[in-house]
């Protein structure tokens, strides 16, 4: 990075173009993230018992929500879009059964 920068030239390793929905996506599972969360029918919570709290029209993730943070942004509704988190190596499919990670994560509280 510093030598490509010393010598003028763009440190920029490589570049990714997203289409329109793709776009919609990561604008969503970046809101999911924050504490105004994203809307509430942008998410299916089927399964996602303690990791999700739907308050104001809004889904925002709980503690151990923030935990499985890529597992919640898999069952995300952008744009025709559903989350990439299945098809991360080492991440969990979005339709994966989560009460034992959140027992083990959260200690089942």
């Amino acid at each position: 990075y510093v030598d490509a920068v010393r010598r003028g030239r763009s440190p920029r390793a490589g570049e990714e173009r997203l289409t329109p929905e793709a776009r919609r996506f990561e604008a969503l599972a970046l809101s999911l993230r924050t504490p105004a969360g994203v809307p509430a029918e942008a998410l299916d919570d089927d399964g996602l018992d303690g990791l999700v709290e739907r308050t104001g029209g809004r889904a925002v993730l709980t503690v151990r929500g923030r935990l499985l943070a890529n597992v919640v942004t898999g069952r995300l509704h952008g744009g025709g879009v559903r989350g990439s988190a299945g098809t991360m190596p080492g991440m969990l499919e979005p339709d994966a059964d989560t009460s034992r990670l959140v027992t083990a994560v959260g200690g089942g509280r």
